[in-house]
C-alpha cells in the first residue's frame, strides 16, 4: 500500500472518529479518491482459516466507510432533510461546530441548513421539514 493511500485512510478514519456524534455534518475538506482505496482494500489477502489481526472485519468496515465518503462528497440535484431543532450540543459536537461552522455555531438547525445547501448542485433544490413558525 502506498504512503498516499495510507495517509488517505488515516484522514478518513480521523474524520469519522466521532461520527456517532457528528453524523452528516462531517466536512470532508479534501477530495478523497475512494476508487483507488477500494481497489487496494479489496486486494488485501484474506486468510480464511485464522484472522488474528481481524483483517476481514477491518477491511469490511473501511469499505463501508468509503461508501459513506463517496455519498458525502457528491453534490445532489435535491437535498431533503429534517434538521434538528434542539440546540443541546455535547462538548465534541460544540467544538466541531465552532471549528467547521463558525458563522452558524450558535444554532445546530442553521448548521444543517448551511451544510445541506452546500450538498446541493447549483440550481438544485433543498427542502426542509421545519416546525410551523
Amino acid at each position: 500500500m502506498s504512503e498516499s493511500n495510507i495517509q488517505d485512510l488515516k484522514y478518513i478514519v480521523s474524520l469519522f472518529h466521532d461520527s456517532r456524534t457528528l453524523g452528516s455534518i462531517i466536512q470532508i475538506d479534501k477530495p478523497v479518491k475512494t476508487g483507488n482505496l477500494r481497489t487496494v482494500l479489496t486486494n488485501i489477502p484474506q486468510d480464511t482459516s485464522l484472522d488474528l489481526n481481524n483483517t476481514r472485519e477491518i477491511t469490511y468496515q473501511l469499505l463501508r466507510l468509503l461508501d459513506i465518503v463517496e455519498t458525502m462528497q457528491n453534490k445532489y440535484e435535491a437535498v431533503i432533510t429534517n434538521p434538528p431543532y434542539l440546540n443541546k450540543m455535547n462538548k465534541v459536537l460544540k467544538e466541531y461546530v465552532k471549528t467547521h461552522y463558525k458563522d452558524y455555531s450558535s444554532d445546530l438547525f442553521s448548521v444543517f441548513i448551511w451544510h445541506n445547501i452546500n450538498m446541493t448542485v447549483t440550481n438544485g433544490y433543498a427542502a426542509y421539514m421545519t416546525p410551523f413558525v
